[in-house]
């Protein structure tokens, strides 16, 4: 019930598990499928100590259900502090760290892909199928970390039991018209030769339209229906839980930099790096900065300063891959990593980040090199 009604952290006292006996009698309590069905935060003494704890964690790690402790490494029992069996917030902290990089990487080749690769479309110096030139190099850049961080992860995949996903109603349309929207905003800059924001706020209008049309017809269930198909749809809920803060803060720092350009500050910058180290090299410490100021005024910067007369394709794409998986060195550098850090507080932290900085900037040089390379610049 408080799933269903956006309540995201549910405190209570001990769970229930697999009784003793499960060979005979199969009895297991309902609340660990609950768990594995139910996207929110439990916060428990552990599960109930009478119970057989070893399969209840091996349930709980079957049904993918991340198992943290505070300030333990072991997790507790009800009426015990500690247990035999040790949590997996190792695993759950590199699993975040994961996810930001993927993010990152997926972006960068994509013109809807990260803020930097939407400026760079926008102000026109790539197009839009040029783009897909950063595929291999965002890929090795993924790769190359997450095959070192593997193998610091206990256990398989296979062992995991994935349960179906169930939909809500509309879902399947909604994803329809998020493809809509894409082909607008790439229709609308091609051959209409308007800002990409005119075809995305007129896919917006067609689901603010279908979402109307969810909820008039919307029906009532008389009981909690498991699909979410008792609860009407909601545009506005959606914007509601949106990161305003980050947001805030985006666009705080993007008027610094244009205030910093107006002042000098981004032709002195200019002076230092591109006409003192090359084009080349400037781009490449960019997105090593991008970790430490965020990918978005750097790019912001870099558009302030350059222009297709100044640096060619070659380097736009250069700096676009640099600066959309640079900011994956630091969990600050991008706005993926700000998001994770609020939704995964204690988990996903600054310096559960910068132990894999290191591995994450072999992935960063490697990718910069198979770009070099596959643009014939080596």
């Amino acid at each position: 019930i408080a799933s269903k009604v956006g309540i995201n952290f549910f405190a209570t006292g001990g769970i229930g598990g697999v009784h003793l006996g499960v060979e005979k009698n199969s009895d297991v309590s309902a609340d660990l499928t609950e768990l594995s069905r139910n996207k929110m935060f439990v916060i428990s003494s552990g599960a109930k100590s009478i119970l057989d704890l070893e399969k209840t964690f091996e349930k709980l790690e079957t049904f993918g259900i991340p198992r943290i402790a505070y300030n333990s490494d072991f997790m507790p029992g009800f009426w015990y502090e500690e247990t035999d069996f040790k949590v997996d917030k190792n695993f759950t902290s590199i699993s975040c760290v994961n996810i930001v990089v993927a993010a990152n990487a997926g972006g960068a080749f994509s013109p809807f892909g990260d803020i930097t690769t939407l400026m760079v479309w926008q102000a026109g110096y790539v197009e839009f199928v040029q783009f897909f030139q950063l595929f291999l190099p965002s890929l090795v850049n993924f790769i190359i970390p997450a095959f070192i961080m593997s193998f610091f992860i206990d256990g398989s995949a296979d062992e995991v039991e994935n349960p179906p996903v169930l939909l809500k109603r509309g879902a399947v349309v909604i994803s329809c018209l998020f493809l809509v929207t894409i082909m607008m905003a790439i229709s609308f800059k091609q051959f209409l030769k308007l800002p990409p924001v005119f075809g995305m706020m007129f896919g917006l209008s067609l689901l603010q339209l279908f979402g109307y049309y969810l909820k008039r017809t919307y029906s009532a269930e008389s009981k909690i229906s498991r699909d979410g198909s008792d609860q009407p749809f909601g545009v506005f809920k959606q914007i509601a839980q949106a990161e305003w803060d980050t947001l805030l803060f985006f666009y705080g720092v993007i008027l610094c930099v244009a205030g910093l350009s107006k002042i000098g500050y981004l032709a002195l910058i200019n002076t230092t790096l591109y006409d003192g180290l090359g084009f080349t090299v400037a781009n490449s410490l960019m997105g090593i900065i991008s970790a430490l100021i965020d990918n978005i005024p750097v790019m912001f910067s870099v558009i302030q300063m350059h222009d297709t007369t100044t640096m060619d394709l070659n380097q736009w794409l250069l700096i676009t891959l640099t600066a959309g998986v640079g900011g994956s060195l630091l969990s600050i550098g991008s706005a993926p990593g700000v998001a994770l850090m609020g939704q995964a507080k204690g988990i996903y932290t600054f310096s559960s980040h910068l132990r894999w900085t290191g591995v994450i900037f072999i992935g960063y040089v490697f990718s910069i090199l198979t770009h070099l390379w596959l643009s014939g610049m080596m």
